[in-house]
């Protein structure tokens, strides 16, 4: 039986069956909304690298708002990882899992960047050294201003199973993340508020057992290894 977007919201509590494990067609989700052509950008700073992209954290101004978004640039070898990250945003948005807090907003993609047009996304921090390899792709998604990694100083049981709500959130959505690495989950100790980041590995309509393997991994690292690596000693 194939379950609603609202269900699978309402269904948060608990993984979806193996009669409700129906694989999605990507023709029966909604379609990723387009970068604003409002948005203006400026104030780029570069954030990080990892094998797959740049983030940077890039100022967007809308109808006279401004605000800090991330800009994740895609070499062009590397066109691939962008494709996973917009097809699993993709899923996700459907499933209204980016609505809920425990994945970043996904703003719009940009499928072909020339020089030129990096240049204008990434003003002053667009990279000079030859690292990307043109046509680059890119996303815009939320900046979360505040986040930690989990480590035994910031995290608790309660966060712990935030994180993992996060998760069964992800997987009803059809999404296995792929690299459940605790450097991809973001915490906010005061707010209790927790959220999963990069999706460049993902992959879309997995079997069941492979996303419950993946979210037995996860607890067992936060519980080993942060909350309570004591008690994982005996």
């Amino acid at each position: 039986m194939r379950t609603s977007s609202t269900q699978a919201v309402a269904g948060a509590d608990r993984l979806k069956t193996q009669d409700e494990w129906t694989d999605i067609p990507i023709f029966k989700t909604k379609a990723l909304p387009k970068l604003p052509k409002s948005f203006t950008f400026s104030n780029a700073r570069f954030l990080a690298r990892s094998h797959h992209s740049q983030v940077h954290i890039v100022d967007v101004t809308d109808q006279g708002n401004t605000f800090a978004t991330i800009v994740k640039v895609f070499s062009k070898e590397l066109k691939d990882r962008f494709l996973d990250e917009t097809k699993a945003y993709r899923y996700l948005q459907h499933y209204n899992v980016t609505s809920q807090g425990v994945v970043p907003k996904f703003y719009g993609s940009i499928a072909s960047l020339d020089k030129k047009k990096l240049l204008a996304l990434l003003p002053d921090s667009a990279p000079e050294d030859g690292s990307i390899k043109f046509p680059a792709s890119a996303i815009v998604i939320e900046y979360l201003e505040g986040g930690e990694k989990p480590s035994q100083d910031n995290m608790t049981r309660e966060l712990t199973e935030e994180a993992l709500r996060g998760l069964r959130l992800v997987h009803n959505a059809h999404v296995w993340h792929g690299d459940p690495e605790l450097r991809n989950i973001l915490i906010f100790p005061e707010s209790g508020r927790a959220v999963w980041i990069d999706f460049s590995n993902a992959e879309v309509n997995v079997e069941l057992w492979e996303v419950i393997r993946e979210r037995d991994i996860v607890r067992s690292r936060l519980y080993r290894r942060v909350v309570c690596p004591a008690e994982a000693a005996f």
